[in-house]
């Protein structure tokens, strides 16, 4: 992949949940290659999840890669980790 985009805090719970307010319009954000980790032909993926002193927030995500014209080409389960 060449990179994802996401939209940032459009569940209304749980961006209240993290402290903040869900926008009324969504806002986009952009992941570049290198945030892509792929997982091994077992389906395993090794992640280093930071600082153990810290709260560790988790999110599964659906990830669609589309093609040229925007059918979808790819899907995959994304773990997002803030």
């Amino acid at each position: 992949m060449n990179g994802a985009w996401g939209v940032r805090r459009n569940y209304h719970a749980h961006a209240e949940e993290m402290g903040g307010v869900a926008p009324t319009t969504p806002l986009f954000f952009f992941m570049p290659p290198t945030a892509v980790v792929e997982a091994d032909r077992h389906g395993n993926v090794a992640m280093a999840l930071g600082n153990s002193e810290h709260q560790i927030e988790h999110e599964v995500e659906l990830v669609v890669q589309l093609g040229k014209n925007l059918e979808p080409v790819l899907m995959a389960v994304g773990c997002d980790t803030t």
